[in-house]
């Protein structure tokens, strides 16, 4: 079989403390030929030295901080691999996903979009795997492929970045991640790919380990990440929707609007959540959102009740799994 270049590309920004754990998961990986690309995006840490010093053979790049999506760029255009895969520097691989997405990959030449289910980590602790076959497809499936993202039922969320491989020919036919975007540029780009045709291929085993105890990272700083969601799918008719997908469009956006209010909620920002719910009241109207707005208002106590019954609820069997394999 042959064994084509995959390029990895390694958005770091302030990652010092964490980036040689991701690092090492690359260099674990089963897959024979891999090309490692990390760009630091104007860290203020030792960054750049902590990936000079872990392998000197690692392509290094540094440019000034411009976010995520410009250092993925970066990634993209020195690379060099027939597919990518994209890691953030604070999450990690199991030492299987890249050859198993390559061996999916060859099951299905019509597609070129790949993701996986990914594991909550928080800090050194597995929380359970993030995402649901059955929520993507109505039914529990090991892998399958989405045709229908847009949908006027089920909130998409099921592409975390550092899960994805890629054909390459991808950013050379629709370009490359919208560097005006701060956090949704990963979003973006899917909704931009499957307007214009494009499958994605899922895969329900969790082949990543997601780092939620991040401080520096856009993930924890929930007021920030919630602005730019917003702003991200308000402005989404730029896009150019077409008028058979637009009431399934407008119905999915109300659904992940609402959903996020809901993960700001458990996450501990009632407050930010019920700003958002009230500004948008015309647009997230229903009995999802008068739910929501009621458990903004909560006390503390209950909303710390509401994070602590979620957390014993992830916190599942199947985290036994996959400690064994991460070792």
């Amino acid at each position: 079989m042959e064994n084509p270049l995959i390029s990895v590309i390694v958005p770091a920004f302030n990652s010092a403390h964490l980036v040689t754990d991701a690092l090492g998961s690359v260099k674990k990986q089963t897959y024979p030929n891999i090309e490692l690309i990390v760009v630091d995006d104007g860290s203020s840490d030792d960054t750049y030295d902590v990936v000079r010093t872990f392998d000197p053979e690692i392509r290094l790049i540094r440019q000034d901080n411009q976010g995520p999506a410009s250092a993925r760029n970066n990634g993209i255009q020195a690379s060099k691999g027939r597919f990518l895969a994209f890691l953030d520097a604070d999450d990690q691989w199991l030492p299987d996903k890249l050859d198993k997405q390559y061996r999916f990959a060859l099951r299905h030449p019509d597609v070129s979009v790949f993701v996986c289910n990914v594991i909550n980590l928080e800090g050194d602790q597995l929380k359970g795997p993030r995402f649901s076959s059955k929520k993507i497809f109505g039914e529990k499936k090991s892998e399958g492929i989405v045709s229908d993202y847009i949908r006027p039922t089920i909130r998409y969320s099921f592409h975390a970045p550092s899960s994805w491989f890629v054909r390459r020919t991808l950013f050379d036919r629709y370009g490359l991640f919208d560097e005006s975007l701060r956090a949704p540029e990963d979003s973006d780009i899917i909704l931009r790919w499957v307007l214009a045709g494009e499958l994605i291929g899922y895969q329900d085993e969790g082949l990543v380990l997601y780092q939620t105890a991040n401080p520096g990272s856009i993930r924890n700083d929930y007021s920030a990440w919630a602005d730019n969601h917003f702003r991200y799918w308000l402005g989404a008719e730029r896009y150019g929707i077409p008028e058979e997908k637009r009431q399934a469009f407008e119905t999915m956006r109300k659904l992940t609007l609402l959903d996020s209010c809901r993960s700001l909620i458990l996450a501990g920002d009632p407050k930010t959540a019920g700003h958002h719910l009230k500004k948008n009241r015309e647009l997230l109207f229903g009995i999802r959102w008068i739910i929501l707005i009621a458990l903004s208002q909560l006390p503390t106590p209950f909303n710390a009740a509401l994070r602590k019954t979620r957390a014993i609820v992830l916190d599942t069997g199947i985290v036994k799994k996959y400690k064994q394999r991460l070792h």
